[in-house]
């Protein structure tokens, strides 16, 4: 039986670890990796992602965000999902976060073959995709399977380790428009051994709370305006008198180690 062809992507704007996470896929040629870097918003990203599925010929891709640290696991994962099932769209699977622990997030394996009727729909619901807060998981309900999550009892990587201050203010500005229910207590900021870390975090959810009306009028009135829209979060260090952390020196087995991984 042919074996499939399966495509490394990298979405990133910018994040720290960008290059641990392309680290991650050393075993694999080069010329199947791809970093899809600094497309806004979040679902320009998306579209290039599957023009290169479909550039390529590509059976499969799994898509990584750059702030996740894939394992050494990951390809016997794949290559067992997709033997269960090759007709599957989409399958996310485990990864350890830095607050939350065990969860489903920055990490997608797609079936190609869908792709063609993707990009058709994008196109014609662009717009109403855009106004939505999880714009992605919006755009999946539009293929008829559902994504189904692959619960690991070992992830298939570390998610949201050893950030940019800039970007942790914008996961938490964007946590708390997506689930309006989320609290500061339901993250352990005791266990944060960074200080600013504490202050950024309580800070990005005050923040959101309090813009949560301007967010609805631009979003009602600002033509293409997407709540999810990585291309502005470097303004958010203004808001503190805070030095932004500098690039990331350490390799991708020193920083699994510091984790116990």
């Amino acid at each position: 039986m042919k074996k499939p062809k399966i495509g490394i992507i990298v979405t990133s704007t910018n994040e720290r670890t960008e290059k641990v996470c392309i680290e991650s896929f050393n075993d694999i040629s080069n010329k199947h990796i791809h970093l899809v870097k600094n497309f806004f918003p979040a679902l320009e990203a998306f579209k290039e992602v599957c023009k290169i599925g479909l550039d390529n010929k590509y059976d499969y891709i799994f898509n990584v965000d750059a702030d996740v640290i894939i394992l050494d696991n990951w390809i016997e994962i794949i290559e067992n999902e997709i033997n269960k099932n090759k007709d599957f769209f989409l399958r996310t699977f485990t990864v350890t976060d830095k607050y939350f622990g065990n969860i489903d997030k920055g990490n997608k394996l797609y079936n190609c073959k869908y792709f063609n009727e993707l990009l058709k729909k994008i196109q014609t619901n662009y717009k109403l995709i855009l106004k939505k807060p999880k714009p992605m998981g919006y755009t999946n309900k539009f293929i008829n399977f559902s994504k189904e999550h692959v619960s690991l009892e070992k992830p298939i990587g570390l998610h949201g380790y050893e950030q940019y201050y800039k970007d942790i203010y914008y996961r938490f500005y964007l946590l708390k428009i997506r689930y309006k229910k989320f609290m500061l207590s339901d993250i352990d900021l005791e266990s944060i051994e960074d200080f600013y870390e504490k202050i950024i975090i309580k800070t990005a959810l005050k923040n959101s709370k309090k813009d949560k009306i301007l967010n609805l009028v631009k979003n009602f009135f600002i033509n293409n305006y997407s709540f999810s829209n990585a291309a502005n979060k470097s303004n958010y260090l203004g808001k503190f008198n805070i030095s932004e952390k500098g690039p990331l020196k350490n390799n991708r087995i020193s920083i699994l180690k510091k984790y116990g991984f």
